[in-house]
This record gives C-alpha cells, structure tokens and sequence, in this order.
C-alpha cells in the first residue's frame, strides 16, 4: 500500500517511466515501469530496496453487466528478495506485504471504475 507515489522522470506515463514510493513503517522503493498498454496491462520493476528485482504486473479486463462496468483486475507479483533480504525476507517482509496487497489491489480496481478517471468506462 502506498502512502506516496512521486515520478521521478519527466515526461507522460509510459514504459521507463521512474517513481520513489513511500510505505507503512517508513519503507521507499525506487520502481520503473517495464511494460505499458493503457488500460490493458502495466507492469513495474522495484529498482531499490529489499525486493529489488521484484516484478508487479496488473493486467485489466473491462466490460459492462447488466449496465454497470465491471472490471476484472489480475495481478501478478514476482517477489525476489536482495542482500540481506534474501534470507529474512520470506519471515519478515512477506506477511505484512500480502495484506498490504490486498488493500493495494482493491484502490486499484476501485479506481479503474470510477467513471470519472482516465482511462476508466464511461458512464
């Protein structure tokens, strides 16, 4: 879950684009888009931290039931521990970050269906 999401690289959304996120318990992480396809899929690399390397991919399925927008949202975490991390990870670090996932997945999802976003159905 992030508390703050800056870009760190000029320019528009799109693959190379650069953040420094903040945390619970006063965590940063430097991430890097690595794939792009507005409202289809977006994947991002943690580029710092103890799960540098880590690859997070969402993949977005829209469609409209009953005349209500539905969003399918899939996400895809490849966790990959560094340095010291790479032994303590798996005990210190996974338990909380799968219930941060949780919280992160659904702002997500609540977002790309708010008819209002970009990107988001229309009404």
């Amino acid at each position: 879950m992030y508390l703050q999401l800056t870009q760190t690289s000029p320019g528009p959304l799109g693959q190379g684009t650069t953040f420094h996120s903040k945390h619970p318990q006063n965590r940063t992480l430097d991430e890097k888009v690595v794939a792009y396809e507005p409202n289809q899929k977006f994947a991002f690399e943690f580029t710092s931290g103890p799960i540098k390397g880590s690859i997070e991919t969402y993949t977005i399925e829209q469609s409209s039931q009953g005349g209500k927008p539905s969003t399918k949202l899939t996400r895809e975490f490849d966790l990959r521990f560094s340095g010291v991390f790479k032994l303590l990870g798996p005990l210190l670090v996974a338990p909380g970050f799968r219930k941060e996932s949780h919280v992160e997945v659904d702002n997500v999802k609540r977002l790309l269906e708010k008819p209002d976003s970009a990107g988001g159905p229309a009404p």
